[in-house]
């Protein structure tokens, strides 16, 4: 049986959803085969990254150009990045500017979706999912099922619900629009009264959106979403009752294992302890070497993310500390900036230097001593260490010494640093990468790729080589960084507002190298006390004791494999087939 699995995130890396989507579409192909068809949106930049354009098969032919004729252009491929399953990537462009005020007037006239005053961002994907729905009506080998994510595609879903009434459609909200454009807790979702939703979501300028939302959630033979806290959102703004969590998962199998992360993070832990060294010992002594290196990452949306729960439990960490152990910081949050700071850029690149010397003068020193050993000549000081060596180190070592205190960020932003909120609460909270605070802070306002300037590693690189996330969100549907963090061993802490937290403690792997703090409706002190105590335990454990927790945190995710949750779209699928009244087998 054809699945047709539609989202703007098909081949089009935009959010998380491309995340979840991509993650899984292995195990659908081993599932379906063939069978299993990806729709997305034809972005021609993200297209070449990530599909492999191939000859369209000889029964879709005419159906494309038929649909060209429309101003519906399909691209026909492999998705790359998405285990290699078929991908259609629907280009509207020219179907929007002749139709999207019909598909509007339709909207209104049949289901009172108020899209009047709807901008671009309405408008394209809305033209987008009708022209979908055209796409599937014609290809698609009914029945088939119709899995339709996001508002986004809601179009495409009431094209086919009219159209084929006992079509078995799934519809998928990850987090309702209304609660992501207003960082709503669950608190506040419990508190919200119905008759304010739809006045709060005119005030909000979303009212169109939410309205497409809704009615998908209405029409749609099943309803799913990601998270026990979803679930409540989606009972609550949408007015449907969520037939199955389809909980996010990650294609851990096909992901490198222990031996390969392990053997890896040795060398790529050498290169952030370099970079450490480069960035602080300019301005004093630092230790690094197994030091614990946190971090925390995330869109800068400073309340949101809980930046100012890391901040803060950061501060506490600091006093306590002193005296006993250094620990360094990374705030991963991409901001506006420019280029690096001369003194950081200059810093790092004489000590780039001072390796290349000593790399140089040491591999030749080892053959003048192999050759005098072998010659039975006597060895001496000089042929360790040259005077020239000497005065090349003490000349760079020199020139890499600074006054002052290294700065809380690398780079210059464009915009003043006094109105930045992470580096006024750095300060706030006494974080000022003195000598004598035991933590030192690193604010990286830059996407992490091995191509950057200054601390040349992509993330995944960086969640191996470091020790401890913390992602403490106050909206998080799901959580993938927590997950992300523990795959590639990586100690996480993060809070009972995600998803994720929720889940590892209900299968009873919490504290398995995974913390979840208690942050729903608990005062906020209580909070930042127990990220600083759980820190503070961590940072004073051995390095062998640390080591052990990250590999536990490897093997407590490890549920969170598509081979497993997987089973949850494959129940939404039978329950969709059941009530649109077919009696037919999923999987041949």
């Amino acid at each position: 049986m054809q699945v047709f699995e539609i989202s703007f995130e098909c081949g089009n890396k935009v959010g998380g959803i491309h995340t979840v989507i991509s993650s899984k579409a292995g195990e659908m192909v081993r599932l379906f085969g063939e069978d299993y068809i990806c729709i997305g949106f034809y972005n021609e930049r993200r297209a070449r990254e990530e599909v492999i354009p191939e000859k369209v098969p000889e029964e879709w032919r005419d159906i494309f150009e038929e649909l060209e004729g429309e101003g519906i252009k399909c691209t026909y491929g492999k998705w790359l990045k998405g285990g290699k399953a078929r991908i259609i990537l629907v280009d509207s462009k020219e179907f929007e500017s002749k139709k999207v005020n019909e598909i509007k007037t339709e909207h209104w006239i049949k289901y009172k979706i108020d899209s009047l005053f709807a901008g671009e961002d309405y408008n394209e994907p809305v033209a987008w999912g009708y022209a979908v729905g055209k796409l599937v009506e014609k290809i698609g080998s009914f029945p088939f099922i119709a899995h339709f994510h996001e508002w986004l595609s809601g179009s495409a879903l009431l094209y086919l619900n009219e159209r084929i009434p006992n079509l078995p459609s799934v519809f998928t909200t990850h987090a309702t629009f209304f609660a992501r454009v207003k960082g709503a807790s669950v608190e506040d979702v419990k508190r919200l009264k119905e008759e304010e939703i739809e006045r709060r979501a005119k005030e909000l300028g979303i009212i169109a959106k939410h309205q497409m939302e809704k009615i998908c959630a209405e029409k749609a033979k099943v309803v799913t979403t990601v998270s026990d806290i979803t679930k409540i959102e989606v009972e609550k703004i949408l007015g449907r009752k969520v037939d199955v969590i389809t909980y996010n998962a990650l294609d851990i199998s096909a992901m490198k294992n222990y031996e390969d992360i392990i053997a890896e993070a040795e060398m790529l832990r050498e290169r952030l302890e370099k970079f450490l060294i480069a960035y602080f010992s300019p301005y004093y002594g630092v230790e690094v070497k197994d030091k614990p290196i946190l971090f925390t990452s995330g869109r800068y949306e400073f309340w949101n993310k809980g930046f100012d729960l890391f901040i803060e439990s950061l501060g506490k960490l600091n006093e306590r500390l002193k005296g006993k152990t250094e620990v360094f910081a990374f705030i991963l949050v991409p901001s506006d900036v420019g280029e690096g700071k001369e003194e950081i850029t200059e810093n790092i690149l004489l000590f780039d230097r001072l390796e290349e010397i000593l790399d140089e003068k040491f591999e030749e020193t080892k053959k003048k001593i192999l050759d005098k050993i072998g010659k039975g000549e006597k060895i001496g000081v000089k042929d360790i260490i040259e005077e020239e060596l000497i005065a090349n180190i003490s000349g760079i070592v020199s020139k890499m010494k600074r006054k002052g205190l290294p700065p809380l960020c690398p780079f210059r932003l464009n915009y003043d640093e006094r109105s930045d909120l992470i580096l006024e609460n750095l300060r706030r909270y006494g974080l000022k990468n003195r000598k004598e605070d035991a933590v030192k802070v690193i604010f990286y306002p830059k996407y992490l790729k091995t191509s950057d300037e200054l601390l040349r590693l992509s993330y995944k690189e960086f969640l191996e080589a470091a020790d401890i996330g913390i992602f403490m969100s106050r909206y998080e549907p799901f959580g993938y960084t927590p997950l992300e963090a523990s795959v590639y061993i990586t100690c996480s802490i993060t809070s009972d507002y995600g998803g994720f937290g929720n889940l590892i403690r209900k299968y009873g792997r919490e504290r398995k190298g995974v913390w979840v703090i208690h942050a729903v409706n608990r005062e906020r002190e209580d909070v930042i006390e127990e990220i600083a105590k759980v820190l503070e335990n961590l940072c004073l454990l051995s390095r062998e004791k640390l080591e052990e927790l990250k590999i536990n945190a490897r093997k407590s995710v490890e549920i969170f494999d598509w081979r497993y949750m997987v089973k949850n779209y494959l129940d939404a699928y039978r329950l969709a087939l059941e009530r649109a009244g077919i009696k037919r087998q999923l999987i041949n």
